[in-house]
């Protein structure tokens, strides 16, 4: 006596066979090329903190008074809005090599003014005017993964240039002034990222200013767009 066909589970699709009727339809799919050197470029938006502004250098003013060129007092605190461009190589998709970038950005929110004195000559500094132009140099870092999530920290030297205007009395006459200097720093970043395509990945960030004429003068925080990662 034949036994009886077994009825299908309830869950399962009876018009779906496994193995497929083309044993080819498994190997159809290439390999995807496991890279070992990669070149990514990243382009991120944030909020930029200076915890206190370094002396920057008032230029030189040749009115009733002379004022040279000199040092100024710092300015205090400083919130600004940040954009920036970079290129990284990351090896055997662990370690990262940054190689360079840009930064722009200019100061928000409120601010006060600064008065001092230059020669004997008050200045009136203005901090809302505030440009910032960074050249990111070089760093190292590590990237760890987990299926779609990526933890990425590294290290990086950067050079910034500040400026801002002022107004120095000198006598009776007003002059506008530009307050300008050349800060170095090391900065720590760390990145939380999700792969959001094939080649991209959407950040969260946060970043230290771990040296910048003082120990942890601020930081930053925001959103970056990694493409080739």
């Amino acid at each position: 006596m034949s036994e009886r066909p077994r009825p299908p589970d309830p869950w399962a699709d009876p018009t779906v066979y496994f193995p497929p009727p083309n044993p080819d339809l498994i190997f159809n799919a290439s390999p995807v090329q496991n890279k070992h050197v990669q070149v990514f470029t990243h382009f991120g938006v944030g909020v930029d903190w200076i915890r206190q502004m370094p002396r920057l250098n008032l230029e030189e003013v040749d009115s009733e008074r002379f004022v040279s060129e000199q040092k100024i007092t710092s300015a205090g605190s400083l919130m600004a809005w940040r954009a920036q461009l970079g290129i990284d190589l990351m090896f055997s998709r662990r370690w990262i090599l940054g190689i360079g970038g840009i930064a722009v950005g200019s100061a928000i929110g409120p601010s006060d003014r600064v008065v001092t004195a230059a020669d004997g000559s008050p200045v009136e500094m203005h901090p809302w005017t505030t440009g910032i132009v960074t050249l990111v140099g070089p760093g190292v870092g590590i990237h760890l993964h987990k299926r779609r999530w990526t933890v990425a920290a590294s290290s990086r030297v950067a050079l910034t240039h500040m400026w801002m205007h002022s107004t120095v009395v000198t006598g009776r006459t007003t002059n506008d002034a530009a307050v300008l200097g050349w800060i170095p720093s090391l900065r720590l970043d760390l990145a939380i990222c999700r792969r959001v395509g094939p080649q991209d990945n959407a950040c969260v960030y946060v970043e230290t200013r771990a040296y910048d004429t003082t120990s942890f003068n601020g930081g930053s925080a925001g959103l970056r767009w990694e493409f080739g990662g």
